[in-house]
């Protein structure tokens, strides 16, 4: 294992913000756990390679999901070559940034489907739930609101 983690490089993360833009535009409208069994990659790791939350991508992991998603990866990978160089780095992102590009991420993983939020924050995936109250099931308890009121009274 490696001592210290791998750095996202400009040119990786052209070559994911492509991918995902392939996937967005997919008819197929794939979800990660289906894209897994399609790949043999886990859902965790397309999850954390798409929202940029673990280790940048691997070669062949790049030209699986190229494979996938229908592109030549040469292709792709010299696109990405020349988005890597005409973005200006950004190096003060800051957690709404990091947020926005979750959201739009899930917004476009399909119309009523949740995206897989397992590397996302508490508080990320409470805005997203309390963002898309639509697409979960909500119940709320319907009881005896003066003994829970007691009973929360009688709490230490």
């Amino acid at each position: 294992m490696a001592k210290t983690a791998r750095q996202w490089s400009s040119l990786d993360k052209a070559a994911v913000k492509i991918l995902a833009r392939l996937k967005a535009n997919d008819p197929r409208d794939l979800s990660y756990r289906q894209m897994a069994r399609l790949t043999g990659m886990t859902p965790s790791r397309l999850s954390g390679l798409f929202l940029e939350t673990m280790g940048p991508p691997t070669l062949d992991e790049f030209c699986t999901l190229c494979e996938l998603l229908g592109q030549s990866a040469p292709d792709t990978l010299q696109t990405a070559i020349a988005e890597s160089k005409t973005d200006v780095p950004n190096h003060a992102t800051t957690a709404a940034d990091t947020n926005e590009a979750k959201q739009a991420l899930a917004d476009t993983s399909g119309a009523g489907s949740v995206p897989d939020m397992s590397g996302w924050t508490t508080d990320e995936q409470a805005d997203y739930v309390a963002n898309h109250l639509d697409q979960f099931d909500v119940a709320a308890k319907r009881g005896d609101t003066e003994a829970e009121q007691l009973a929360y009274e009688e709490m230490p």
